[in-house]
């Protein structure tokens, strides 16, 4: 997680180095990127990565297909230029039901955990899906004059600053870290996670919460399931059962009806957004207010 944290900072200040961007210096913007950094971590890697250990991967799959569904009420409460009517409502839970779908057929009692672990371990898990989407919101609600790489980069070095003070703390309590072996497998994995997740991934994802919102963006996340299903049947040889197919289809409609009639530039009051995300305040370096 570290090493990988580390790449997606250098490619992050390679990019912004590139683009003739600078590194926000407001101390309230600073303070308020750090935080969000901080408590990402807890949410997308510690509570999630934990929890996941306690429950079986459809439940896990299924539980954080659900930060859409939290995204979407989210935004809609705190947010005022991203509505949730009854019509978007419904293709938010279409979405949720397709990915349902998709693992409904291994859904099972984890008999290695007791009731009281898996609990636990999907409160966890909820509990991350959570935090993930709500700093999305704070994101669109209080940092809008940065480029998605200055929103970014401030976030992924409060990450590693903490997961670097975790481990120390694991290590000085007599804890120890496993690591694999390097090879060239390991190594690819490792650049891949580092330079199109935390990286160019970053990039991407926060230029999306600027020009699409932070619900349409949510929805993306219902694609990866079936990404990777379509993977392993291409690769693995894995069956696709009819459960499958039904939830893709459940989630196609759920992206069309929630997009449709929607460009990048209808949520209203975006339009500063928008601009700064295209290359507005790519020199500001400044603040949020």
């Amino acid at each position: 997680m570290l090493i990988r944290l580390l790449i997606g900072i250098a490619v992050l200040a390679v990019w912004m180095r590139a683009r003739g961007e600078t590194f926000p210096r407001e101390r309230r913007t600073l303070s308020r990127l750090g935080a969000l950094g901080a408590i990402n971590v807890w949410g997308a890697f510690l509570l999630i990565t934990w929890g996941q250990q306690y429950v079986s991967s459809s439940y896990a799959a299924i539980l954080v297909a659900a930060g859409p569904v939290f995204s979407s009420v989210g935004a809609w409460v705190v947010l005022p230029d991203e509505e949730l009517d009854r019509s978007r409502a419904l293709g938010v839970l279409l979405g949720f039901a397709g990915v349902a779908a998709l693992f409904a057929g291994d859904l099972g009692n984890d008999s290695q955990h007791s009731r009281v672990e898996q609990l636990l371990g999907a409160t966890a898990v909820i509990a991350g899906a959570v935090i993930v989407a709500s700093v999305a919101i704070a994101v669109r609600l209080r940092i809008r004059e940065l480029t998605p790489a200055q929103i970014a980069l401030p976030q992924l070095i409060a990450a590693t600053t903490m997961v670097g003070i975790l481990m120390a703390i694991v290590a000085a309590l007599g804890g120890s870290f496993r690591f694999d072996p390097w090879s060239p497998g390991v190594i690819v994995g490792l650049l891949a996670l580092g330079v199109l997740n935390a990286g160019l991934g970053n990039v991407i994802y926060y230029r999306l919460i600027m020009r699409w919102g932070v619900t349409r963006t949510a929805l993306v996340g219902y694609a990866a399931p079936f990404v990777a299903a379509a993977i392993g049947a291409t690769l693995l040889d894995e069956r696709l059962g009819a459960a499958a197919f039904a939830g893709l289809a459940l989630t196609t409609v759920s992206l069309v009806w929630v997009n449709r009639g929607r460009s990048e530039l209808a949520l209203r009051g975006s339009s500063g957004a928008v601009g700064a995300v295209t290359g507005g305040a790519a020199n500001t370096g400044g603040g949020t207010e």
